[in-house]
C-alpha cells in the first residue's frame, strides 16, 4: 500500500486506486503524514496542493476519532485556501463544512453552526438558492446542528 501511494505521487489521495475505498485508521494517518511532508517539500507549505493534503489528512484524523487533529488540520487547510482562492470560493465552502463537523464533534455547536452558515452562503451565491447543492447544505446544516443540540 505505501509503495503504491508513493509511486502515484497524489499526496492528497488517501484511497486505494483499485477499489477506491478510503484508507482508514493509523494507515491513512501515516500515509497522509508522509504525503504532507512530500507535498510541502515539492510545492511549498502554503500551496493549494498542501491544503488538499491537509484536508485529506484531517479527514483521516476525524474518521479515526481524533476531532482535535481533524480541526487543526482543516483550519490550516482553510487558511491556505482563503489566501490562495479568496474567502468566497466554492472549495472554501467544502472545507468549512468539514471543519464544522470537527467543531461539532468537539461539542462546539455555536462554532459549528457559524461555519455551516458561512458555507451555505457561499453555496447560495455560487449556485443560486434553488440548486441541489444548496438543498444539501441546508439539510446538512439542519442535521448537524440538531444533533449537537
Amino acid at each position: 500500500m505505501a509503495r503504491f501511494y508513493r509511486s502515484r505521487r497524489q499526496w492528497w489521495n488517501l484511497a486505494c486506486p483499485t477499489c477506491r475505498c478510503s484508507y482508514e485508521g493509523p494507515a491513512a494517518i501515516r500515509l497522509g503524514q508522509e504525503g504532507l511532508r512530500e507535498a510541502e517539500e515539492e510545492f511549498g507549505r502554503a500551496s493549494l496542493e498542501v491544503g488538499a493534503v491537509l484536508a485529506s489528512l484531517g479527514s483521516a484524523h476525524g474518521d479515526a476519532g481524533d476531532a482535535r487533529g481533524h480541526r487543526e488540520l482543516l483550519e490550516r487547510a482553510l487558511g491556505i485556501q482563503e489566501r490562495a482562492l479568496g474567502s468566497e470560493h466554492p472549495a472554501v465552502a467544502i472545507t468549512l463544512t468539514s471543519l464544522a463537523a470537527a467543531h461539532g464533534d468537539l461539542g462546539d455547536a455555536g462554532r459549528q453552526r457559524a461555519l455551516l452558515e458561512r458555507a451555505l452562503a457561499i453555496d447560495e451565491r455560487e449556485h443560486g438558492p434553488d440548486h441541489r447543492e444548496v438543498a444539501a447544505a441546508l439539510q446538512n446544516s439542519r442535521d448537524k446542528t440538531t444533533a449537537s443540540a
